[in-house]
Formats: structure tokens, sequence, C-alpha cells
């Protein structure tokens, strides 16, 4: 939904698709997660949605500032 409208917002530009990494291709685990983010992640799932980490949370662990 994004993609097509990007598309339509500038033409001649193809929006590109975010690279999606499986746990196994990243050092990131969800116990260096905080609590907040892991409870959303476990409702959304519950609820049937597919959930990814992305942002100020992958952000922060990666030069290992865990909160």
């Amino acid at each position: 939904m994004i993609h097509r409208l990007l598309a339509r917002l500038l033409p001649g530009k193809q929006a590109r698709r975010p690279r999606i990494y499986a746990p196994e291709q990243h050092a990131v685990r969800k116990e260096q997660l905080s609590n907040a983010p892991r409870t959303a992640v476990r409702r959304l799932q519950e609820a049937g949605f597919k959930t990814f980490i992305v942002g100020g949370a992958v952000r922060d662990l990666l030069p290992g500032l865990h909160r």
C-alpha cells in the first residue's frame, strides 16, 4: 500500500522494498528488547498480525545501548 502511494507521489521513482532479516541473520535477540516492545509484539502476534522490530528499538540495540 505504501509502495503504491509513493509511486503515485513520486512518479519515475520506484519505492524500494524493505530488507527483512531472519533471526539467524542478525545479532539482536528478543531478550535485549525492553518490556514494552516485547509486549506489543506478543499481543499483535496473538491477534494474528505479522510484526517487525524497527526504528529506534533496533537503533538502540546496534551500538549496545540496551534498555
